[in-house]
């Protein structure tokens, strides 16, 4: 790109200033998106499990996250009043596991 430039000096004469070729230096920039989809053709399974401990809304969403955050569940729904998780997951989660997830969180599996 190559610009000329002209400027008026106090005296009112009109100089023309020399070409200048600005050097413009741009860097690319990469947006990456990401876009999980869950296949819908995975057969789910549905496991309800018994907790303790739980006295409160704040337990029940705490319940929740814990159990969402075990890899092969696809959604929670804790009941406060039952007592009662219920998963839907791609596989059985083994019972070891969701007790030492659970008991981390002072928690407990019946």
């Amino acid at each position: 790109m190559t610009t000329t430039m002209t400027t008026t000096i106090r005296t009112g004469t009109i100089i023309s200033t020399e070409r200048i070729t600005p050097t413009v230096t741009t860097t690319p920039i990469t947006i990456t998106t990401t876009h999980t989809t869950r296949d819908t053709r995975t057969e789910m399974t549905t496991q309800t499990l018994g907790v303790t401990g739980m006295t409160c809304a704040n337990c029940v969403r705490h319940v929740h996250d814990t159990l969402a955050d075990i890899p092969g569940v696809h959604a929670v729904v804790v009941d406060l009043a039952s007592g009662r998780a219920t998963l839907q997951v791609e596989h059985e989660i083994d019972t070891t596991t969701l007790r030492t997830m659970l008991e981390a969180e002072d928690y407990g599996l019946l």
